[in-house]
């Protein structure tokens, strides 16, 4: 007989996993997974990856940044976007997802770490946007959860980094402008 105790325990878990939308002056950053990666392998993803058990997600997105791409920050770097629960191959994930925004980052200071990823790019927005991406079609495929992310989130974020990006360049502009002479 099944007590309560055994119920609960046979209960799936969520896995609790962290993405980063990283923009760079060159676009959003891309990682290709490995061919013999267990889960999508071949398909393009975020950074991203599993929350340690006893870790706060916040330094799960921190660590695995650094860990997937060479790019150290600290928590205040990162902009916590939304999180939501995706259920992928019967496996249910709760995905935390963060942004970044660094227009003084370029995709050459992304490093690719072989034992986890075989290639890296930067897309450019409305490419980014185009619905071939999704389809599983054509050279870069996006995993299940990442063209989720595009298809609800990236237009919001794309848009708020537009403004805020006029404004430090409007801002840029007014310091480097001569002051004219007025006598």
């Amino acid at each position: 007989m099944e007590t309560e105790s055994s119920i609960s325990d046979s209960k799936p878990k969520e896995v609790d996993v962290v993405f980063i939308a990283l923009f760079t002056g060159d676009g959003l950053v891309y990682l290709k997974r490995r061919e013999d990666d267990d889960i999508e392998p071949g398909k393009w993803c975020l950074p991203s990856g599993h929350v340690e058990a006893g870790e706060a997600n916040l330094a799960a997105a921190v660590r695995e940044l650094k860990e997937e791409t060479g790019i150290t920050v600290n928590g205040n770097d990162l902009e916590y976007i939304l999180d939501f629960s995706h259920n992928l191959n019967g496996t249910d994930y709760r995905v935390w997802l963060y942004s970044m925004q660094d227009s003084n980052l370029s995709i050459n200071d992304v490093r690719v770490f072989p034992e986890e990823h075989s290639a890296k790019r930067a897309m450019e927005i409305d490419a980014l946007r185009s619905m071939e991406l999704m389809r599983g079609k054509g050279e870069f495929v996006l995993t299940e959860i990442d063209a989720r992310i595009v298809r609800e989130q990236i237009k919001n974020l794309t848009e708020k980094y537009a403004h805020k990006t006029a404004r430090e360049n409007a801002q840029k502009s007014k310091i480097r402008s001569p002051v004219p002479n007025v006598d």
